[in-house]
């Protein structure tokens, strides 16, 4: 019998499937290769953020910049998250307070005193007391500067008035006649006491006035006082040679002159940390004549040489030398050594005259060079006369009266007033300082220079 065995058929390939899982082999070896080249960077990417999160870390390597470029300027976060600017971009000085050129002027009078007759004139009727008649015709000329200094010679009470205590309507009059700083450190600060000059400190800032020279506090004491004009910042000093009294506690209320003094607030000048440009020094000598003492002198020197840009002098009841004295590293020092009186009760040997000198300070801003511009004064004279029964105190400036017909002057007056200016200029002398003519008036309470007609 013939044995016939069925094979079995061969399969057909399946073309579309091998097509198929050779294509998903061909991506998954491209994935894996892709996937093993990022691994190296994206570790090394992970250690730099572990590394500036990191304090303790060392800082890495910074690659050297090329010749011809410079790496950007990136702000570094601060610990609040907000950007600051790099050491490099910061500024390495205190930025300067200003720029160009800038000046300030100064305008200052002599000893403004008080007797029987002053107080007596100034009262009225209702009670109480207005001194502003004494200064009204004088305003002009010590309102137009920038800033006006004047020594009072008696203290500031509220009851009691007399030759040394004052009421506090003086200095609101004082204030309204343009005068922004009072020298305290004089011979009657401390004659009612202690608390009489603390007293009277107080008075002077209720009146809206600075007072140097006595305080009521150890920080007002210790830290000069610091006028300022825009950028400009100007120190004024005060200082006594003596007091009448000397009650315990007097060296720490009234500033007297010594050396250890006078160097401390230089020492404050000099560490104030925005700068001072001009330093001022207001002295209340004891010589009263119109020579000039070994002490003036001395101390005019010792001023000099330590910087001080100008020097007013008061208690010498008639004018004395304006002038320059050099310092050592060869800058030049005015010296304004007596001021005379600006108001007083004496009418014989010149005392009733005294003067306000105008100082313009000048600085640039952008060299650093300092200087004084201008200086210039105005004679001034006292009027007194009897009106309603009582007296009356006006203090004018002898170069317009001179030329001014006015119906409480006398004949003798005129006479007296148009003597002035030469006595002043006399006493004065050529070294320093210009005679003032301009004309001025106080309209609406502000100082207009007089256009003459031609």
């Amino acid at each position: 019998m013939l044995y016939t065995r069925n094979k079995p058929h061969k399969r057909r390939p399946n073309w579309r499937n091998i097509l198929l899982t050779a294509l998903c082999v061909v991506l998954l070896a491209t994935s894996v290769t892709l996937l093993v080249r990022a691994v190296p960077s994206w570790l090394k990417n992970s250690g730099d953020d572990l590394q500036l999160n990191n304090p303790s870390a060392p800082p890495s390597a910074t690659p050297e910049a090329s010749p011809d470029s410079s790496p950007a300027q990136t702000p570094a976060a601060s610990p609040d998250g907000e950007p600051t600017e790099s050491p490099e971009a910061s500024p390495s000085a205190t930025p300067a307070r200003g720029s160009g050129t800038q000046s300030v002027t100064l305008g200052a009078v002599g000893d403004i005193l008080l007797h029987a007759q002053e107080l007596q004139a100034a009262s009225l009727e209702a009670g109480g007391y207005d001194f502003t008649n004494f200064f009204s015709r004088i305003a002009a000329y010590t309102s137009w500067q920038d800033f006006t200094i004047g020594s009072l010679g008696a203290t500031v009470g509220t009851s009691n008035y007399d030759a040394v205590t004052a009421p506090a309507s003086l200095l609101t009059a004082l204030s309204d006649a343009g005068f922004d700083v009072l020298n305290l450190a004089g011979a009657h600060i401390l004659d009612r006491d202690i608390a009489g000059a603390q007293q009277t400190v107080q008075a002077v800032r209720d009146a809206g006035l600075h007072g140097v020279g006595a305080y009521d506090s150890g920080s007002e004491y210790v830290n000069p006082l610091i006028l300022t004009k825009d950028d400009l910042r100007i120190a004024v000093l005060s200082y006594t040679e003596s007091t009448l009294q000397t009650p315990e506690g007097a060296a720490d209320t009234v500033k007297y002159l010594n050396e250890t003094t006078f160097d401390n607030d230089m020492k404050q000048v000099e560490a104030d940390a925005a700068g001072v440009d001009f330093v001022v020094v207001c002295v209340r000598w004891d010589g009263e004549e119109d020579v000039l003492t070994d002490s003036q002198k001395n101390w005019a020197q010792v001023f000099a040489d330590r910087g001080v840009d100008v020097v007013l002098g008061t208690h010498a009841s008639l004018p004395q030398t304006l002038t320059y004295v050099q310092g050592r590293d060869g800058g030049r020092t005015l010296v304004a050594y007596g001021l005379g009186n600006f108001v007083g009760p004496t009418r014989s040997g010149g005392e009733d005259a005294g003067y306000v000198l105008s100082v313009t300070l000048t600085k640039n801003f952008d060299t650093g060079e300092e200087s004084i511009d201008s200086v210039t004064y105005v004679p001034t004279w006292v009027l007194k006369y009897s009106a309603g029964g009582k007296y009356s105190f006006e203090v004018l400036s002898a170069v317009e009266y001179s030329e001014r017909g006015y119906q409480n002057m006398s004949a003798s007056d005129r006479t007296r007033v148009a003597a002035v200016p030469a006595e002043i200029q006399e006493a004065l002398g050529a070294d320093a300082g210009t005679l003032d003519e301009t004309r001025r008036e106080m309209v609406d309470g502000v100082s207009t220079v007089v256009q003459e007609e031609e």
